[in-house]
């Protein structure tokens, strides 16, 4: 996986380096940040054989089962931070 925080207020920019890199990943994700400038890309290298709703859906289990498992060990989490629904508003590209 491949992850980018890009910060760019010109869009033209910021849609010219995610068709980059929809050129080479052929599975993009991508979650704006609320109130920001930035946008989070996720990208993987093979194409998913699921369609953009379970794709989603299987984003958000596994933040689920992220914030489960970091919650149980000793590792400091903050309780009102949701892995889920930071990414609820993830789109398929």
């Amino acid at each position: 996986m491949f992850q980018l925080n890009i910060v760019a207020r010109n869009k033209e920019l910021k849609e010219s380096v995610i068709k980059d890199i929809k050129s080479v990943f052929p599975t993009v994700l991508r979650k704006t940040v609320d109130g920001l400038v930035n946008e989070v890309i996720y990208a993987f290298p093979q194409e998913s054989p699921l369609s953009d709703d379970e794709l989603k859906q299987s984003v958000k289990k596994a933040c689920v089962e992220i914030q489960r498992i970091a919650k149980s060990s000793r590792t400091p989490v903050d309780p009102y931070v949701d892995l889920s629904e930071i990414l609820e508003k993830v789109e398929v590209q």
